[in-house]
């Protein structure tokens, strides 16, 4: 074969390519590569490559070769590298460096193809170390923060990189939350679910919310709530839900429009957004005034009926939720929308469930704020006197303390003084009572 003889791309002639790539010129190189770029669309022509030896020169050239060998280099490892064996061997012969190195340095089509092959090979996090400490970082922000270069491909690698807790330091370190906030942008552009997926990833680090709010991330995230696909949703509303532990960035998510938005959500079929939804509002109504915009929103009606929904942590949220409006509220009219709109019996139902352990004393405190407030008939119709009864009677200890609470509440109302009269709850009433009496001495 003499060195300046073209070889057709075609899978017979991988071998020859190959030895080309070793030993051929500077022309036959740069043909030899650009032949294996093109025929390693195919799967079975990749692992012909590989068996073949095909990787290796190709690195080589990375590292060492003239620029058109090093762009066509560039684009067949990035298309090799979407095969599993292929990456492994990539990062085992040192390939990493130079493809970061051609990242930085590069043109726009090294660029994109070295990027593209970093991507793949960031799926595998074994490759994560390598990938830093090449020096990737840096110059994946700098790309990401709006210079020349693959965005989108570069925030994809962050989504990677993100995902593994062992990267969350350095990538603060090297201030990647605020070109990746920057990066949310248009629901449409795939850069802004990319962002949006990576900083979710991080919002297990304090300081990364920290930097996000900083940044101006709340306004966007909202947006892209607002109007995104459901993935972007799923993550924006993550990590709202995250920032919203911190009471001092509630006053900002309020601000940014964001209750009307996850009101809307609780109508949502997906049940994931539905408990983003719901963690979101719950940490909301507890700051004043926030329950009269949750009311407004038409929050109240969507509310109630979550309170039958079968997914426990939904109807724990759902509870809590209720419980931050009814004891925020500023007037009657909202404990009585409340009534209205059927909340007394599924909270009857849930005080009686024995597995609500965590919500009991809440839906206690609801019932005993709304029950004076409901007509004979609404809570006749909710069968309430006779369940609050059989709890007095047979429930678990946090059981008939609300109940007992509940009931004396109620016997303030003579009808239904009356009613527990007639069921015999008075003579329970005042067992529980001396009970309690008992506990309190021997507490002290």
């Amino acid at each position: 074969m003499g060195q300046h003889q073209s070889i057709d791309a075609s899978p017979e002639n991988i071998p020859e390519l190959v030895t080309q790539l070793c030993v051929g010129n500077s022309s036959g190189k740069r043909n030899g590569a650009a032949a294996l770029a093109t025929l390693s669309e195919s799967s079975q022509n990749q692992s012909t490559i590989l068996n073949y030896g095909g990787i290796s020169p190709l690195v080589v050239l990375l590292r060492k070769g003239k620029k058109q060998e090093k762009t066509e280099a560039a684009r067949a490892l990035a298309k090799l590298s979407s095969n599993p064996e292929i990456k492994v061997e990539i990062a085992a012969i040192g390939g990493i460096s130079p493809l970061v190195a051609l990242t930085k340095a590069g043109n726009s089509a090294q660029k994109e193809n070295a990027i593209s092959a970093l991507l793949n090979l960031a799926t595998i996090r074994d490759n994560h170390a390598a990938i830093v400490d090449a020096g990737a970082i840096p110059i994946l922000v700098a790309i990401v923060r709006g210079g020349r270069g693959p965005r989108t491909l570069a925030a994809a690698i962050f989504v990677e990189l993100a995902s593994n807790s062992e990267n969350v330091n350095v990538l603060l370190k090297l201030r990647v939350i605020t070109p990746l906030v920057g990066a949310i942008g248009d629901s449409k552009d795939i850069r802004t679910t990319y962002a949006v997926t990576a900083l979710q990833a991080l919002t297990e680090s304090d300081k990364c919310n920290v930097r996000i709010v900083k940044a101006g991330g709340i306004p966007k995230l909202v947006q892209i709530v607002r109007e995104g696909s459901d993935k972007q949703k799923t993550f924006a509303g993550s990590i709202l839900r995250s920032l919203s532990e911190v009471p001092d960035n509630v006053a900002a998510i309020t601000k940014a429009g964001a209750i009307p938005v996850f009101v809307k959500l609780l109508h949502d079929v997906d049940l994931n957004l539905k408990t983003i939804a719901m963690g979101v509002l719950e940490k909301l109504s507890k700051t004043e005034k926030n329950p009269e915009i949750i009311v407004a929103a038409g929050g109240l009606q969507p509310l109630v009926e979550l309170l039958t929904t079968n997914d426990a942590e939904l109807r724990h949220l759902c509870v809590l939720t209720i419980h931050n409006i009814v004891a925020f509220s500023s007037s009657n009219s909202t404990l009585e929308a409340f009534i209205a709109a059927g909340v007394i019996a599924p909270l009857l139902f849930l005080l009686s469930d024995r597995t609500n352990v965590l919500t009991l004393g809440s839906i206690g405190s609801i019932l005993r704020s709304l029950l004076p407030l409901s007509d004979q008939s609404t809570i006749r119709d909710a069968n309430g006197v006779p369940r609050l009864i059989d709890l007095l009677r047979d429930g678990n200890l946090e059981q008939k303390e609300q109940a007992e609470l509940t009931l004396t509440v109620l016997a303030k109302d003579f009808e239904n003084r009356a009613e527990m009269t007639a069921a015999g709850c008075i003579p329970l009433l005042a067992a529980s009572v001396r009970d309690d009496s008992r506990k309190t001495m021997r507490n002290h």
